[in-house]
């Protein structure tokens, strides 16, 4: 019995001790969009400047934390006359709101995968959403990779237009390095 006991005492001493890894995205990390147009035919593009603050260990998920943003005057479609109109305040208002942001507020394994649940704020609209997705090992590095889909009109991007899909399809691709334990 007293063996188990120390057994026992020993396990939570050094469970407590579980060093998660800090990962900083590097550059090239994006965020792909695509949102139906005219003739049912997608707008797609990438939303760059992604930063990042994600504490994560795949042992323990529950005890995770991301912090990402991406700059919104980073959007492009591919047409610059477009791409200054998504920046304007008809749209992402860049100039006076320039970081689109998520903060978990929990991460669990869902399956083989992960499931972040926080908050998305886009022009000072602030709402709760879920983001599944998946962690690969990359020599010592970790490619996170998520996808989730909101409406636009709820954060006020966009007006309801004809022609112009509610419905922006975002998908992540995170690469990151490591940074020092905590």
């Amino acid at each position: 019995m007293k063996r188990l006991i120390l057994i026992a005492t020993i396990f939570v001493l050094f469970s407590s001790f579980i060093e998660f890894q800090s990962w900083r995205p590097v550059e090239g990390s994006v965020a792909h969009f695509k949102i139906r147009g005219l003739f049912g035919m997608y707008v797609k593009g990438t939303l760059g400047d992604m930063k990042a603050e994600i504490d994560f260990d795949e042992k323990a998920p529950e005890r995770a934390s991301i912090s990402a943003s991406v700059s919104a005057a980073t959007i492009k479609t591919g047409i610059k006359k477009r791409d200054a109109h998504l920046r304007s305040d008809d749209f992402l208002d860049a100039e006076k709101y320039p970081l689109i942001t998520f903060k978990s507020s929990s991460v669990s394994r869902n399956g083989e995968a992960y499931l972040a649940k926080g908050t998305l704020t886009i022009k000072n609209v602030s709402d709760t959403i879920s983001i599944p997705f998946t962690v690969e090992t990359v020599g010592d590095n970790r490619l996170f990779r998520g996808a989730f889909a909101i409406d636009r009109t709820h954060y006020h991007v966009g007006k309801k237009m004809i022609g112009m899909g509610k419905t922006v399809k975002l998908d992540l691709t995170v690469f990151c390095e490591a940074q020092r334990p905590r």
